[in-house]
């Protein structure tokens, strides 16, 4: 073995591979320890405060997505056997960024319910799933004051219908 080697794990480990692991090591750990020190947030280095700060209020807000049959019945959209390719809080998530609360443009967010029961009326012509024939999907805000336990998930405080999107009657 050279002057510049080191054995580690059983290989050998040159002056320059070493010296990379030493940068690489500034280069990640030093902004963190002075973004530490100081109380900063530098991406990627940051401590995501986010979910360790409590929020002043007990009150939840949230989206439910709502089926309506023509009939009349209704189902909650929160099995993902219905909306399939999505995972729930993914897709309600995506409302948001689409505007479903309507406070610019609701066209993107209507458009992609509208494309979402058109694949659940499709998926359930074609027996993927088991759910009821529907002809139209509304998104609600849903707010609650935090109980323990969640006690109070079944009964929100309040309930405000934000879009409703239905079948063209081509499709009933």
């Amino acid at each position: 073995m050279g002057r510049y080697t080191v054995k580690y794990d059983g290989h050998t480990l040159r002056r320059r591979q070493r010296l990379v692991a030493y940068v690489a090591m500034l280069a990640f750990g030093l902004p963190s320890v002075l973004a530490a020190l100081v109380g900063g947030e530098a991406w990627p280095f940051l401590d995501y405060r986010m979910y360790a700060e409590s929020k002043p209020t007990a009150e939840i807000d949230w989206l439910e997505l709502v089926g309506r049959g023509p009939n009349g019945t209704t189902l909650r959209l929160d099995n993902e056997a219905y909306i399939v390719p999505f995972a729930y809080s993914e897709l309600l998530r995506s409302l948001y960024t689409l505007d479903v609360l309507g406070e610019s443009d609701p066209t993107p967010a209507r458009r992609a319910l509208a494309g979402l029961l058109d694949a659940y009326e499709t998926q359930r012509r074609l027996g993927e799933h088991d759910g009821p024939p529907l002809d139209r999907i509304e998104v609600y805000r849903v707010r609650w004051t935090a109980q323990p336990g969640a006690a109070n998930y079944d009964s929100p405080d309040s309930r405000t219908r934000l879009q409703s999107v239905s079948l063209p009657a081509t499709m009933r």
